[in-house]
């Protein structure tokens, strides 16, 4: 081959087109595989979510469940049971308002003079003076007399109802208890979510446009799902705040209905709220031409620990935060029924009720990767098993030019002396006294091209490995005594001397080989001794036969 350099010019160029080609094949699988391995992650972390959402759903509904009878009895309980005493009557009023005296034995005592909740610490009635009445605190000595002796009601309990009182006036007022209560209105009413899940939705049209397929708005397509599954499960915990909201909103009110039935709209919707650390249920009621406000100072010690101990189960670490009026709530967190939302903490609730099954975060090479490692490890391995290959075929192809070249000029020798002599003899040109010597000379040719046709043979069958081998034992003396002749004779044609030596009784060791590899090969070094040594001083061929440790040398 005249010009390798051909050869490697046009396979780097195949590599050019090949590896570019690979290179972006690649960086699209990647890409696919991180759009993919996104949503994975964003089904697993939605998958999660929605396990403890469901979990926390449980919770507060239970929590709902389990404060709505509290709710509903102090809503359902009558605006004049708000006095120690009252007139009994189809149509009882308050001691104090418009109507006909009636004796103090006539009145009726109010079943929260001595009242008993564990969740109520005082009931309390507030009206526009800023005027703060208890049925738990008879405002006179004579009413305070008959509560004693017809109830549990002992003086202790009246000096703590009366404390209790002074403290509850000083830290609210009317228009405080006034502005944090509903319009008097029976109906339960649940949140209206309308306009909410309008803006959502909104936003979510606004926010998560079409997922593109460019890999440059790779990223942006992912934080476009979150901000479209956040708003989902907004919009899911919304409605099902919703729902518990209209359930334990109606089961109060009715139970309020029922118990309260001859109530003509003096009572509002009892509702929650917070003034400062403490809670209180409050409702609007009118008592004639006066409108006051009545409310429960509720025991958010006791009711915590009771909301902990229903849902400890599921929730075994939960807090809770208050709710004021300025709060957003997280309504997949929020009560219904109070102002307050759960806190929980997600990581570890996850791992205690083992729905962490693995990290999102750490995950195992996709067989994509994978697929393409394998594909540019082909690939490098098929570029260098190509360049090897073409490697060893120009060697080859020039180990050949070289064979052939070296044939050629070993063959030219011998025939130009067959066609020189051969002309000579055929003119008559040669003396009869030197005719046998010519022909000497041709013979030796003869021999000489037929040995260089042997060794052009034997180099054939090697390549194609065809060789049999004909191995044979016999001893050393005997192997080489079976072409001593050959080799001297050589020799002789080239004036020079030949000796074989034995050392050590090498010549009776007994070997196992091809006698005419052997002979080629022996032959071969005399050949190139008697062509390249001929004009030396010392005009001697020795062939020197040694033992060495794992043969003959």
């Amino acid at each position: 081959m005249k010009k390798p350099w051909q050869v490697w010019i046009l396979f780097l160029l195949c590599l050019a087109l090949v590896v570019p080609a690979m290179g972006w094949l690649s960086l699209k699988i990647v890409q696919q595989d991180r759009l993919r391995e996104s949503d994975r992650v964003d089904t697993e972390l939605a998958r999660r979510e929605a396990e403890l959402q469901d979990l926390v759903n449980r919770a507060l509904y239970r929590m709902d469940w389990r404060l709505s009878p509290i709710v509903a009895r102090e809503a359902a309980r009558p605006y004049y049971l708000y006095n120690a005493f009252y007139r009994v009557g189809p149509d009882p009023q308050t001691v104090g308002s418009k109507g006909p005296p009636t004796a103090i034995d006539q009145l009726q005592p109010s079943p929260l003079l001595d009242q008993n909740s564990e969740f109520v610490k005082l009931h309390f009635q507030v009206d526009a003076n800023n005027r703060f009445t208890s049925p738990q605190r008879p405002e006179t000595e004579l009413f305070c007399a008959k509560a004693l002796s017809c109830s549990t009601l002992t003086p202790s309990k009246i000096d703590l109802n009366s404390r209790s009182l002074d403290i509850v006036a000083g830290i609210t007022d009317f228009e405080t208890v006034y502005a944090k209560c509903p319009a008097n209105d029976r109906q339960a009413r649940p949140l209206d979510v309308a306009a909410v899940q309008e803006s959502f939705r909104n936003l979510q049209i606004q926010t998560v446009p079409k997922i593109s397929s460019d890999a440059r708005q790779m990223d942006q397509s992912v934080d476009n799902k979150q901000v479209a599954q956040q708003v989902t499960n907004s919009i899911r915990s919304l409605n099902e705040f919703n729902r518990r909201q209209f359930g334990t909103g109606n089961y109060a009110n009715a139970w309020a209905v029922t118990m309260n039935p001859r109530a003509k709209g003096q009572e509002g919707v009892m509702r929650p709220f917070w003034i400062g650390e403490e809670l209180f249920l409050g409702r609007r009621a009118t008592i004639g031409s006066e409108e006051v406000v009545q409310c429960c100072w509720m025991d958010w010690n006791r009711i915590e620990k009771v909301l902990r101990a229903e849902v400890a189960d599921i929730l075994p670490e939960v807090t809770f935060d208050r709710l004021v009026a300025d709060d957003e709530p997280d309504f997949g967190r929020a009560l219904a029924t109070l102002p307050i939302q759960v806190s929980v903490d997600a990581p570890k609730l996850l791992s205690s009720l083992a729905l962490e099954r693995r990290s999102v975060d750490v995950r195992p090479i996709s067989g994509l990767k994978w697929a393409m490692v394998l594909a540019w490890c082909g690939l490098g391995l098929t570029a260098c098993a190509i360049a090897g290959l073409l490697y060893g075929v120009m060697k080859l192809s020039e180990r050949r030019a070289s064979f052939v070249s070296a044939v050629t000029h070993e063959l030219r020798t011998p025939l130009t002396t067959f066609k020189m002599y051969s002309e000579m003899l055929a003119d008559s040109m040669v003396p009869p006294e030197k005719q046998q010597q010519y022909a000497k000379t041709l013979q030796t040719q003869a021999d000489r091209l037929a040995h260089l046709v042997d060794n052009v043979l034997q180099f054939a069958r090697l390549e194609k490995g065809n060789t049999q081998a004909r191995e044979e034992t016999m001893s050393c003396g005997e192997l080489l005594g079976r072409f001593e002749s050959r080799l001297r004779q050589r020799c002789e044609q080239a004036e020079m001397e030949f000796e074989i030596a034995f050392e050590d009784g090498s010549d009776q060791l007994a070997v196992r080989t091809d006698a005419q590899v052997i002979e080629q090969v022996v032959f071969n070094l005399v050949d190139n001794a008697c062509k390249y040594a001929a004009c030396a001083e010392n005009k001697a061929v020795q062939v020197r036969v040694v033992e060495s440790g794992t043969g003959l040398a």
